[in-house]
């Protein structure tokens, strides 16, 4: 629909929340939440009152002293569902408001993340890493994985049981932010090259940064809870409290999944659980993506002589020159590495997985199962590490073209 300047905005109703100098605005309409200054704020507020946007254009002129495109701003926030209706004409919504677990209430979990319980998971942990300390034989080692002699099970078994650990993870992501009052839902993304399962929680920008700590660290707070319970259960075992006999594999692999998940947390320069948590200390609301800006932006000045202003607020571009750099060196590491070590490995696993699918049509059975998992696996992975690379060139081209 085209907007001219004497029309008549309608917007859902707006939500807000003042930050220092800028605004966190949102609609119950839209799953999309936006951090605008206050002239943005101001034009909303106008428009909201019936002004046209000849007039907010004018307004801002005499307040402000500089020219906007109130036209422009009015598309923006149609695209991102924000308004109504134009002239009276309804627009169409294309948001969708996805709820999961819509039985579970605030009231209902509020306490598992209270101040007494969250005091009696990090007093469990704290035990445990005592424990651990003097009891190192309880450290995993890379053969913890292999608690069986037959790799088939070994994959099977590490296989769902990842999966379940993953669940976990994201379900308490999920019952955080309903514990904070929002809502949220589980999805699937990318890390890099790596497929993750993620739980969006858009909605967390509506709480003050303070509370929005657990729900970013509620996955990592579930996984250290459950490595302390095992950790907790080989100590038992060794005092002869309770016997685990042939349990005993299957529970150091568990902990050593979880050392994995844990410090998976820690690659700062993915959007980890961790990351959030410390870009939301520092205020940087999407530090990542500010920070390739960055990166893109001295690119283009180094090779090109051009260099564009960044919209980053002052205040984040100081978090962003040090992020940055950290962030471009150890992607670049990490994608060579798989390239020219694990990509290779993973080939290699792939087509001796072929190899056993067709020995398996001989007549057994177990090669069959067996390279059908490690093609599924292998598989997923490479198709992984392809589709970042064509995606990425992708965006990498659309934003030189866009800039130049």
């Amino acid at each position: 629909m085209e907007i001219r300047n004497d029309v008549k905005i309608e917007f859902y109703k707006i939500s807000f929340r003042k930050e220092k100098d800028v605004y966190v605005v949102w609609t119950e309409n839209s799953s999309n939440f936006i951090e605008i200054p206050a002239s943005s704020f101001l034009t909303i507020e106008l428009l909201q009152k019936g002004k046209t946007p000849n007039e907010v254009a004018k307004i801002l002129k005499n307040k402000y002293d500089e020219q906007y495109d109130v036209v422009d701003f009015i598309q923006e926030m149609t695209k991102l569902g924000f308004v109504r209706s134009i002239n009276g004409t309804p627009i169409p919504s294309n948001q969708e408001k996805r709820k999961r677990f819509s039985l579970i209430k605030k009231e209902h979990i509020s306490w598992i993340y209270s101040k007494p319980f969250l005091i009696l998971y990090f007093s469990v942990i704290a035990l445990a890493t005592l424990v651990l300390i003097f009891n190192p034989m309880y450290f995993p080692s890379y053969s913890d994985l292999f608690f069986t002699d037959s790799y088939i099970v070994v994959l099977a078994v590490s296989f769902v049981v990842g999966l379940g650990l993953v669940f976990l993870h994201e379900f308490s992501h999920l019952m955080a932010g309903k514990a904070a009052g929002i809502d949220g839902y589980f999805s699937v993304g990318m890390r890099l090259y790596i497929p993750v399962a993620e739980t969006n929680l858009t909605q967390l920008w509506s709480l003050p940064r303070k509370k929005r700590f657990i729900p970013f660290l509620a996955g990592m707070l579930t996984d250290a809870v459950i490595w302390s319970f095992l950790i907790f259960l080989l100590w038992f075992s060794d005092l002869n409290f309770i016997v685990l006999d042939d349990l005993v594999p299957i529970v150091k692999m568990i902990i050593l999944l979880l050392y994995y998940s844990l410090f998976w947390q820690f690659l700062l320069f993915i959007r980890t659980d961790l990351y959030y948590a410390i870009s939301n200390m520092f205020g940087c609301r999407n530090l990542y993506g500010d920070s390739w800006s960055f990166v893109l932006n001295n690119f283009l000045r180094l090779f090109k002589g051009k260099r564009e202003k960044l919209q980053i607020p002052e205040k984040e571009q100081r978090v962003v020159r040090i992020y940055a750099p950290l962030m471009l060196v150890a992607t670049v590491f990490s994608v060579l590495f798989f390239a020219f070590w694990g990509l290779p490995i993973f080939v290699a696993v792939f087509f001796e997985g072929v190899n056993l699918f067709f020995v398996g049509f001989q007549g057994n059975l177990e090669p069959l199962v067996e390279g059908l998992v490690l093609i599924c696996l292998t598989g997923l992975q490479i198709f992984g590490f392809l589709f970042f690379i064509i995606r990425g060139s992708l965006r990498l081209r659309s934003r030189l073209i866009s800039r130049s």
